[in-house]
């Protein structure tokens, strides 16, 4: 089972009826918000109203506990109010209410110019650096801080993004993980460079990405050394890639060193005279020779991919013994086996292994005549006869041949998003490369589309409960019984569901993995027996989404009643006179649940005291109906903090009865 780790719980038998998230005054740097609630009693669906300077300007019926909604614009504030409906089609009472407020957008953005928006478009959203825009080229999502995102490279299954900054104060630990907020929860120990991406190991998150190594070595051989050599200066500062793989505690794992094992032979001519050409001899020169620009992990057979620019290769990398399996790319001075020459790739960007097993490539075009860039499918047999070949390819027009950058990427769709960098636009083509969408953005390193913001949403609905809401109550009937619950995923990801349900007195036990499409649901019955009537009885449910990423659980404690009848939806009888239980259990840690009957309306007050008479904490003083009541405490007092264990007193009054019981809690 995947490792899961519990962020949020919910305590069901304490809490009805408000918003869980976000929070009052919750501030966003993106316009389509989650919205999430407890169910309420008797509702079959909820009506969220959203107001701006008191004017309404949405309603929203959702009959589920989740929603996302995208009606919010930059630097603006809104209200907004949930209320349940029943059965009737009648509106509850205010259930809870809301302000929010949405960042000003940075005044450095241009809205993207989407100039092409044709049928056939793969329905989701493009990140484009550290935005995230929608068809029409709004945005919906930028990133709070600076420095700025330079490129996001992957969004996790639990909507937290990975990513690295370039530019101004981004000298030292630059590559991250993100919560969608932008709190940071990782950062890289050495600074990254053109890549980052998490790979998975023994159900582990772990980061993968591109770090620089810099030597002395020989000025390299191509026509212009001669200047070098009359100037006397036979070696210059080298530069070049180094892969690593660090654990979540930030841990370097596994390296491999280009300097290590390629050539030093190997150098691309075009490429020196651009970098080293047009400058004067001096010894304090930089050669950036590899210019590895993008990574591949591929779990399936433990290899790496590497697409080093600046000698027009691609290498296939065995993990973790580090060999090099095959090279990809243009015939270089050293021995090395390189194959696929043929496919003519120079200075290219972006490699991605697809579902079908061939490779996607952005191939820049540099040094070529006429010097275009294009986006490629390759085919390639890696038996013991290496061979590649194109399946599919698409050729950007002339003006947008891009020097630097670039990203090609299939889509769910079959259709392919083509990045042209530094050209500032983006294309999508089908499969018959007619372009269905295009857009002229700024200047990016790469591209993705999304479905969404949030990959991962679901809610858990309980059976209907009795009482009111701060005390809800399911009433079962005595012996072969069931209890269900609803789980809906409404996120943008299929998803695997653990479910584990227990009690105190053993009338319920199961455990199990249940998968879930995305925008489905699934009611699950739990069967059990019920023997005995004489006690109310704690049933706790746990939902968790599988996940090796943090992911929010969901807890729910409910109280059970028994009863004899076996008809749905059974009334609770009214107690013929009040009556204060035994607390039960009783000694007790950490949690102990007080049983009262109330055969009539009115104020109750439930208080606890120590041995001295002092009060420790009041759990009930509120108006409340009719019927048999519990309460449970959780041992803290009016501060919330826990107290110490020892002889206590609960005391109850309603009406012109009280009735004290004592107590005992154990350390």
């Amino acid at each position: 089972m995947l490792k899961q780790k519990i962020i949020f719980i919910l305590f069901l038998s304490t809490v009805f009826g408000d918003f869980t998230a976000p929070i009052n005054d919750e501030i966003f740097n993106f316009t389509h918000i989650l919205f999430e609630w407890e169910q309420e009693k008797d509702a079959v669906s909820y009506n969220l109203i959203i107001y701006k300077d008191n004017d309404e300007i949405s309603s929203i019926v959702d009959s589920t506990l989740a929603t996302v909604i995208d009606v919010f614009y930059w630097n603006e504030e809104y209200t907004i109010k949930l209320r349940a409906l029943d059965e009737d089609g009648q509106y509850t009472g205010w259930m809870d209410s809301i302000q929010i407020s949405i960042l000003p957008l940075n005044n450095e953005y241009d809205t993207p110019d989407v100039y092409i928006n044709n049928e056939g478009y793969q329905d989701g959203y493009t990140v484009i650096k550290e935005r995230i825009i929608d068809r029409s080229g709004n945005i919906i999502y930028m990133w709070p801080h600076n420095p700025l995102l330079y490129c996001i490279t992957n969004v996790l299954d639990n909507g937290q993004i990975i990513g690295f900054q370039s530019g101004q104060g981004t000298s030292q630990n630059n590559g991250l993980r993100s919560d969608i907020k932008g709190n940071i929860l990782w950062v890289s120990p050495g600074r990254v460079i053109r890549e980052l991406l998490p790979i998975t190991f023994d159900n582990e998150l772990h980061y993968m990405g591109l770090v620089r190594e810099t030597y002395r070595n020989t000025v390299p051989e191509w026509p212009g050394k001669i200047s070098w050599d009359d100037a006397g200066i036979d070696s210059i500062n080298w530069f070049s890639d180094v892969i690593l793989i660090w654990n979540e505690d930030g841990d370097e794992i596994w390296s491999w060193s280009a300097r290590e094992h390629y050539s030093f032979e190997d150098v691309d001519t075009n490429f020196v005279e651009m970098l080293i050409g047009n400058i004067d001899p001096v010894e304090n020169a930089e050669f950036d020779w590899t210019h590895a620009n993008s990574l591949y992990f591929d779990e399936t057979d433990s290899t790496i991919m590497i697409c080093s620019r600046h000698i027009s290769r691609i290498s296939k990398i065995h993990y973790p013994s580090g060999e090099i399996i095959w090279n990809l790319g243009k015939d270089l001075p050293s021995n090395d086996i390189v194959f696929g020459q043929n496919i003519d790739i120079s200075g290219q960007h972006a490699i991605r292994k697809l579902d079908n097993g061939n490779l996607m490539v952005y191939d820049n075009g540099n040094f070529k005549d006429p010097e275009l860039s294009r986006g490629l499918e390759i085919y390639v047999n890696d038996d013991d006869t290496l061979l590649a070949e194109i399946i599919w390819e698409y050729n950007l027009t002339d003006s947008l041949y891009t020097h630097k950058h670039g990203d090609c990427d299939r889509l769910e769709n079959g259709n392919s998003l083509i990045t042209a960098g530094q050209k500032e636009t983006l294309v999508e083509v089908d499969s018959l490369n007619n372009i269905v969408w295009a857009a002229k953005v700024d200047a990016q390193y790469r591209a993705l589309r999304i479905p969404g913001l949030y990959p991962l949403i679901f809610s858990v609905e309980l059976p209907n409960f009795t009482e009111n809401i701060s005390f809800p109550l399911i009433a079962l009937p005595v012996g072969n019984t069931s209890f269900e619950f609803i789980i809906y995923n409404e996120g943008y990801l299929d998803f695997d569901f653990e479910y584990t349900i227990f009690d105190e007195l053993g009338w319920f036990n199961e455990s199990n993995v249940v998968n879930i499409a995305s925008g489905q649901s699934l009611e699950i019955s739990i069967p059990g027996e019920i023997e005995d009537i004489s006690y109310y009885n704690t049933l706790t449910l746990h939902v968790c989404p599988v996940s090796i990423n943090e992911v929010e659980c969901k807890e729910f404690i409910i109280q059970i009643a028994t009863l004899l009848t076996n008809v749905a939806d059974p009334l609770l009888k009214i107690p013929d006179s009040y009556l204060l239980y035994q607390n039960y259990p009783n000694p007790f840690n950490p949690m102990t649940t007080l049983r009262y009957d109330l055969p009539e309306d009115g104020l109750v007050n439930i208080t606890i005291f120590d041995i001295m008479g002092r009060s420790v904490t009041t759990l009930v003083n509120i108006e409340q109906n009719a019927g048999q009541k519990f309460i449970n405490w959780n041992v803290t007092n009016f501060a919330g903090e826990s107290i110490s264990a020892g002889l206590y007193f609960y005391n109850i009054q309603a009406g012109n009865f009280t009735q004290t019981r004592k107590m005992i809690l154990l350390k």
